[in-house]
């Protein structure tokens, strides 16, 4: 899967063919596609490593925290450091997702499900903020929506300029979002 993700991110969706991720491990072609059948199979195979891989980078950072104030301040600083230290990743995963066609069905629910699985387990982090009264009134889903919004906005700015500081866009970014929250 690592070298899907270095030669979508280096050549682009559409330019990486079967042979070459074939070539770049070592295997031959007919050994790829003996466990994909496809280029689509193993493309969306690689989509569901970046997000495991996000998952396991994020969870723990989240899961120290022991206030939804410092969940959320974790959330969105492990997403955007995420992208950081993991550059050819987020790369890869824009070329993939911005390549979809309506013909792609799998990948496209692969992407529609977990984006509504990452806003409705966001939802509920906000949700739980306001009950134990760390956060104030405020649409959980409107805000996580937001939220998702400044974090996608930062992965499409990481593909642009891979100079971006994404170090402080994180910090500012938190500090912007448990502000704009905190209970009045």
């Amino acid at each position: 899967m690592q070298c899907a993700v270095e030669l979508v991110c280096r050549d682009g969706y559409a330019a990486v063919t079967l042979a070459d991720i074939a070539q770049s491990t070592g295997l031959t072609k007919g050994a790829v596609l003996y466990y994909y059948k496809t280029k689509e199979a193993l493309i969306e195979a690689t989509m569901q490593y970046v997000y495991t891989a996000g998952a396991r980078y994020m969870s723990p950072r989240i899961d120290a925290e022991p206030t939804m104030r410092g969940k959320l301040r974790a959330y969105i600083t492990s997403n955007i450091m995420f992208m950081h230290d993991y550059r050819s990743y987020i790369v890869a995963f824009i070329s993939v997702i911005t390549n979809i066609s309506s013909s792609q069905h799998e990948r496209m629910v692969l992407v529609t499900e977990s984006n509504k699985n990452t806003l409705h387990m966001l939802t509920l982090l906000l949700k739980s903020g306001q009950a134990n009264k760390e956060f104030g009134a405020f649409d959980p889903a409107e805000m996580a929506l937001t939220i998702r919004g400044v974090i996608d906005g930062a992965a499409l700015q990481t593909v642009l300029d891979a100079k971006v500081d994404l170090r402080t866009y994180a910090d500012t970014m938190a500090e912007l979002f448990l502000n704009k929250l905190q209970k009045e």
